[in-house]
């Protein structure tokens, strides 16, 4: 099965699978933690999250202006 692209409001149970890719990241910002995201994100944050079979690939979290 291919990888299906979700575009979410928040990352609700997303969250917990989030935080594990940046535990396997180089980088392990607290700026990419899905608390920092969430408490910061403005009044539209939007979440694009790249998943397959339940499992999170990958994800780019943005701000919807329009």
């Amino acid at each position: 099965m291919a990888p299906s692209l979700l575009v979410r409001p928040d990352l609700g149970h997303w969250a917990v699978q989030w935080d594990h890719l940046v535990d396997l990241s180089p980088l392990k910002s607290p700026f990419l933690r899905s608390w920092w995201l969430t408490g910061t994100a403005g009044p539209r944050p939007c979440f694009l999250l790249v998943v397959q079979d339940g499992v999170l690939l990958g994800g780019l979290a943005l701000e919807e202006s329009r």
